[in-house]
Parts: structure tokens; C-alpha cells; sequence
């Protein structure tokens, strides 16, 4: 079960890599963007301070096209890293304790000794997802928790 658990997360991390990868090039290769080229001076102006790019430095209108060009850039990948950013953590599927031969009165050791993976898997089977903790002490403050609600709940 973890093999499998493993493989699913290293094959979601190199499909997440990829797609980067492919946003990457897309970006660096982009066509200019429609109807800069074709605007005006003064239209070009507008749009740089708009977007908060001083214009007075620009000698020729090819370098205020640069620039917007650049920044409308810049502003669609942060537009798709928000998006990637915002989408929902998938859920794990927990196994319930009974099935995973572990005894919920036996006690853990404790969760500040554990390593990473122990966690992860405890919390995990508890229904936790993990893929929101960037630190261990966050997992095991977690893990702590759950154990103290389980702890109430056989009172």
C-alpha cells in the first residue's frame, strides 16, 4: 500500500513538473501579444503606467512594445500560478485503523521523534492529507491534535 502510495505521489509530481516545464516554454516562445504592435505611442503609454512601468526612460515606441509585451507576459504566469496554487488539495482515501492492524489504544511514541514519513503515514490514516504541511512540526502538531480528539472521543 505504500509502494502504491509512493509511485501515485512521485508520478503526480513529475506530471506536475512537466506541465511547468511545457508552461515554461509556451511562455518563452509566445507570439507578441495581438494589437500591441499595431498600437499607438500614446496608447502604449497608457497601458505601461496602467501597469505601473514609467515611460519616460523609452526612447522608441519598439522598446514601450517590449515592455508591454513583457509585463502582459508576466501577468499571465502569475495569473497560472494562482491558478495552480488555488486549486483544492486532493484527499487521500484513509484506511480505517481496524484494517490497517493497528490498535488505537496503543500508544505512539512520540511524535516529535517520529520521522517524517511515520507522520505522514499516522496522519494519513486518520484522514489528514498531508500534501498542506511544508514543515514537520506542523505534521506533528497535527498528528498531536488528532490524537487528543481520539483521546476525548473514547471518554
Amino acid at each position: 500500500l505504500e509502494k502504491r502510495e509512493m509511485a501515485a505521489a512521485l508520478e503526480k509530481k513529475q506530471q506536475e513538473e512537466a506541465a511547468t516545464r511545457t508552461e515554461e516554454h509556451n511562455l518563452n516562445n509566445a507570439p507578441s501579444a495581438p494589437g500591441v504592435s499595431t498600437m499607438k505611442v500614446g496608447e502604449l503609454k497608457k497601458e505601461l503606467e496602467a501597469r505601473g512601468i514609467a515611460t519616460g526612460a523609452f526612447l522608441e515606441k519598439r522598446e514601450m512594445a517590449e515592455a508591454l509585451e513583457k509585463k502582459q507576459q508576466e501577468e499571465e504566469a502569475t495569473a497560472r500560478i494562482k491558478q495552480t496554487t488555488a486549486t483544492p488539495a486532493t484527499t487521500t482515501t484513509a484506511i480505517p485503523m481496524e484494517e490497517r492492524n493497528l490498535n488505537k489504544n496503543e500508544p505512539l511514541p512520540d511524535v516529535s521523534s517520529m520521522r517524517v514519513s511515520a507522520l505522514k503515514k499516522e496522519l494519513e490514516a486518520r484522514g489528514i492529507t498531508t500534501e498542506a504541511f511544508l514543515e514537520k512540526s506542523e505534521m506533528a502538531a497535527a498528528l498531536e491534535k488528532k490524537k487528543q480528539e481520539e483521546a476525548t472521543a473514547r471518554i
